[in-house]
């Protein structure tokens, strides 16, 4: 008996130390992106659901990160007159809107960024601060 107890012990080790090899040496849980020539102030994130691509708004602009490799992939002026206040993406991942301190909103394709709509009819003076997809 005690020597059966003794092979179980012996095989709990062997399936430890295997695992522990598994382990990936390329997980991490950072990423640096560089934004180039890009100094404002205003920043949203937001990841794909899969997790693969990063989407970036700074000032103007939107930015398309693979999560991968840090490469910026896309790069579009928004077209917005003021700076984006806020990124969402649409539950299926196929849309993505961006609502502006200029008082609209723009919704756009996903993943090749392509602006689908403008949407307006906020009075001038009031920004734009959220956005939300009902499910």
């Amino acid at each position: 008996h005690h020597h059966h107890h003794h092979q179980n012990h012996h095989n709990h080790h062997n399936s430890s130390s295997s695992y522990n090899s598994r382990l990936s040496p390329m997980s991490r849980t950072w990423l640096k992106v560089e934004l180039p020539g890009n100094t404002s102030p205003s920043w949203c994130l937001q990841f794909t659901l899969d997790g693969k691509l990063l989407v970036i708004a700074r000032g103007y602009s939107l930015h398309i990160v693979d999560t991968q490799t840090g490469a910026v992939v896309q790069k579009v002026w928004s077209h917005h007159d003021d700076w984006i206040r806020q990124i969402t993406l649409a539950p299926g991942g196929r849309q993505l809107a961006t609502a502006s301190a200029d008082g609209t909103a723009r919704l756009w394709n996903m993943p090749i960024l392509r602006c689908t709509a403008l949407l307006q009819g906020h009075e001038e003076e009031d920004e734009v601060g959220c956005v939300a997809y009902s499910p």
